[in-house]
């Protein structure tokens, strides 16, 4: 049975045909309640009236229901009686949806996007960011959505996220456990695109302003959200930042200062009900984009060489060394430094698909030949903030 079809009138059933009168209970004062007939029904009435009737009459333990988007015809107020409805089967229930609303109420958990006939089981975030592109510009939509998430990342491009997850995979991984441990870590976290990049010549785009403006815009949303949303981490490309101003005593990533933003630490004797976040962090990589470390001498093979032609012998990259550190001990800014276009023009063919670009796949195969000695240390800095962030503020 297709809810289409239910709700077509008098296509799955010729409604004044049957003599049932239904009671509409009000709750106002003053009121009386109403008789209402079948064809007195909305479109989304009926289908909520529809879906109770299925229930009543299959719902089992042992009963899976399969729907196609029962959400299309309701108000959005019907949505919360679809999901209780739902949420208190017996059986189980799969269901199709393309509406926030219902990825809302059925919980960012339940979440698997199908493509190409496929349940992608650990890549949700990233798909359901790209199918939400074109909202983008929906500011409204855009926070919706990441409020449904603990923890909010603010990079260049989503597909920045995604490489930085399969480095951190490739460095940490040491049997499927491990792996496990950190997809399930990389779960509550969502990432959406917002540029911060910094010119020396142009005084009118400063380092990460884009970003502190969209995460003060989200701030004031805040209040009005079903937030479940405690941390913001803005990570930016470090461009033409000067490197000396990237780097803590604490924290080798954390911006320094900066003239448009304090970070929220984590106050550990905030309200429990609080709507505010509980934390905000401004960080940066050390080198001018995170492509710059898929820079590997193993895995470029022959390509290496236009990388080290570029680099006094000193800062050159070497077998089971991650260009971190020149030869004599100090910050290998001239590979951090690399022009972009120069790095690109080597690793856009060996991550993008023609036609297409980005390919998380080719980008894997890609990260599965670095040895993990030539992973830099910043790709662990980083994971290590995120998680112990996380950590503190889900206690």
């Amino acid at each position: 049975m297709f809810f289409t079809q239910a709700t077509d009138n008098d296509y799955f059933i010729v409604k004044s045909s049957f003599d049932i009168e239904l009671m509409k209970v009000t709750k106002t004062a003053g009121q009386v309640n109403k008789k209402l007939r079948l064809e007195d029904l909305s479109d989304g009435e009926y289908q909520l009236l529809f879906l109770y009737a299925l229930v009543d009459l299959f719902d089992r333990e042992n009963t899976l229901f399969l729907l196609d988007e029962a959400d299309s015809h309701l108000h959005y107020k019907n949505i919360d009686q679809l999901w209780q409805a739902l949420k208190g089967l017996s059986g189980k229930v799969i269901t199709t949806t393309h509406l926030l609303d219902s990825i809302s109420k059925a919980g960012i958990d339940k979440l698997k996007v199908i493509e190409d006939g496929l349940i992608l089981d650990n890549n949700s975030a990233y798909k359901l960011t790209q199918r939400l592109e074109t909202l983008s510009e929906i500011q409204s939509i855009q926070y919706k959505l990441v409020s449904m998430y603990q923890n909010v990342v603010l990079m260049d491009h989503v597909h920045d996220w995604e490489i930085f997850k399969l480095l951190v995979l490739r460095k940490l991984c040491t049997n499927e456990e491990s792996r496990l441990e950190i997809i399930a870590t990389f779960s509550s976290f969502i990432c959406i695109s917002v540029a911060s990049g910094f010119k020396e010549e142009y005084d009118k785009v400063k380092f990460a302003d884009n970003k502190i403006t969209w995460l003060r815009n989200f701030e004031n949303h805040f209040e009005y959200l079903d937030c479940v949303t405690k941390n913001v981490f803005m990570i930016c490309d470090l461009d033409d930042y000067p490197l000396p101003l990237v780097g803590t005593e604490k924290q080798p990533l954390l911006v320094r200062r900066h003239d448009n933003f304090t970070p929220r630490k984590f106050n550990n004797k905030k309200k429990e009900n609080s709507k505010s976040l509980s934390t905000t962090s401004l960080l940066s990589w050390k080198r001018r984009e995170i492509k710059h470390y898929l820079l590997s001498f193993s895995a470029l093979g022959n390509l290496v060489e236009e990388v080290n032609k570029k680099l006094h012998q000193h800062e050159q990259l070497k077998r089971f060394k991650n260009g971190d550190l020149c030869d004599d001990g100090e910050c290998n800014t001239s590979l951090a430094k690399l022009k972009s276009k120069i790095v690109k023009t080597i690793v856009d063919p060996l991550v993008n698909k023609d036609g297409i670009g980005f390919c998380i796949e080719k980008t894997a195969e890609f990260i599965n030949q670095i040895p993990k000695q030539e992973i830099s240390d910043d790709i662990v800095h980083m994971y290590n903030y995120l998680v112990n962030i996380n950590e503190q503020t889900s206690k």
